[in-house]
């Protein structure tokens, strides 16, 4: 496991950047409420915030560069699940990570762990895969959306996993939406990849807003057809009232701060005349 993204000292340097801000005194007051550390509400509500644009499917977190797809979100998945046919083999990234941690940990830690498996998979990549596929990673690296759509894949292969074994996850409301995902497919996502293709902030934003609403009312539809415990609810509650307190556009600003981060971990790592990588 790549030791070179210290995960708490990331989180802590966050909140200090947060002293004298009045959000600090938000996050203080819902750690009081729910009982939890700060760092640990920030990251409740940061994988909530990024609950709400999980994809229906592996190919809608296509990395895309003036129209062209230069990492489709097939080629991602495959690249942390693994491959093992006749044909082809690729390592499976999240088999590591279940050998290295007890579901219960992964599933406590689901921020950290998307973020190891977004770190196992790039390492792999780097040293294992064809040239084609190393190139491409290499340049989309170098772009925080990059990042951002394989942190959001890395986030939903883990939490597909967890499920697939029967484990509930830290977060309840990523587990309804997992769940509720495997019965609801729509063309909305189309919409979302589109607006990305577009590079124009005002249709993003409203391509987001949009698939959260839709996200909300799958839920909803979902809800209705289940039974589910107070105990889960009572998560979902506090999971979102995060979200509702601190509000979207903190949580965006902690992705640009995570993923420039996760960025420099990669490309200092991977800066090395042998390599020639960057």
């Amino acid at each position: 496991m790549s030791k070179e993204l210290d995960y708490n000292s990331i989180m802590e340097n966050f909140l200090n950047l947060l002293n004298g801000d009045e959000l600090i005194n938000k996050i203080n007051a819902l750690s009081m409420i729910q009982n939890i550390e700060p760092a640990k509400v920030i990251e409740r509500g940061y994988v909530t915030h990024i609950t709400y644009e999980t994809l229906p499917n592996y190919k809608n977190y296509a990395y895309i560069i003036n129209k062209h797809i230069a990492v489709s979100g097939i080629t991602g998945a495959r690249m942390e699940k693994g491959v093992k046919s006749k044909r082809n083999y690729i390592e499976s990234q999240i088999n590591k990570l279940l050998k290295l941690y007890k579901l219960e940990d992964i599933s406590q830690n689901l921020l950290e762990m998307s973020i190891n498996l977004s770190l196992l998979t790039f390492d792999s990549v780097i040293k294992k895969s064809g040239n084609k596929v190393k190139e491409n990673y290499k340049k989309a690296i170098n772009d925080i959306e990059f990042l951002y759509i394989n942190l959001k894949l890395s986030l939903k292969i883990l939490a597909e996993t967890l499920r697939e074994n029967n484990q509930d996850l830290g977060n309840m409301t990523l587990q309804y939406v997992i769940d509720a995902l495997k019965k609801e497919k729509d063309n909305i996502a189309q919409t979302f990849i589109k607006a990305y293709i577009s590079n124009d902030d005002n249709k993003i934003k409203e391509a987001k807003d949009n698939y959260r609403e839709w996200i909300q009312t799958t839920l909803n539809n979902y809800y209705k057809k289940i039974k589910y415990n107070h105990e889960h609810a009572t998560m979902i509650g506090e999971e979102n009232q995060i979200v509702k307190v601190l509000g979207n556009e903190f949580f965006d600003t902690m992705s640009s701060f995570l993923l420039y981060n996760i960025q420099t971990s990669i490309v200092k790592k991977y800066r090395n005349p042998q390599l020639k990588l960057f």
